[in-house]
């Protein structure tokens, strides 16, 4: 004898998988769902930074990108926050790149002048004011307006800029540049004057 109902035993077990089914599906949405507010909230949290990059020091906003990128990993504000970093990792190097090759430039106006000047004295100049204003204009000033110095070293000279500090030694913008005898240039300690 066969009847259509389901037996005892597989009812049960049609509703314990209807139900599991439909706690995964419950969970999946909630997950959509907090994922969905996850990237709203990231997103928002880098508007808000990037907003702040129009008063605060760029420094504060490398701080703030960081923390996005820290507090909100995988997200598209995330990856984002990590572009901009590199934004602004390329500026801040450039605000330190740029000074330093101007500085390189007044060094080595000053020593192509003494250098022109040995050709048709046969002697490098003894001082500064020897070559102005026939090889320069007048006093040579680094990127930060401090005086590029000018020296005569045994039979040669040396030109110095010591940087944005104005001081002997020094790393970054107060790095020292120094030629000597026009041939050889070197970044660093350059002793004082």
């Amino acid at each position: 004898m066969r009847t259509d109902s389901p037996s005892p035993v597989s009812k049960p077990l049609t509703l314990r998988l209807a139900g599991r089914v439909g706690r995964a599906f419950v969970l999946l949405a909630i997950g959509w769902t907090l994922l969905g507010c996850t990237e709203q909230r990231a997103s928002h949290d880098l508007e808000r930074t990037l907003a702040a990059r129009q008063e605060e020091p760029l420094e504060e906003v490398r701080a703030d990108l960081e923390r996005v990128v820290r507090d909100w990993p995988g997200t598209k504000a995330a990856t984002k926050a990590q572009q901009e970093l590199q934004w602004i990792d390329d500026l801040l190097a450039a605000t330190v790149r740029g000074p330093m090759l101007r500085a390189w430039d007044s060094v080595r106006e000053v020593g192509e002048a003494a250098e022109r000047f040995k050709l048709d004295h046969q002697r490098y100049p003894s001082s500064f004011s020897e070559l102005v204003p026939t090889y320069l204009r007048g006093v040579v000033r680094d990127p930060w307006g401090h005086h590029v110095r000018y020296r005569r070293a045994g039979h040669g000279y040396q030109v110095v800029c010591y940087g944005e500090d104005g001081l002997p030694g020094g790393t970054g913008t107060s790095t020292d540049v120094l030629i000597e005898n026009g041939e050889r240039v070197r970044v660093g300690a350059a002793g004082s004057y």
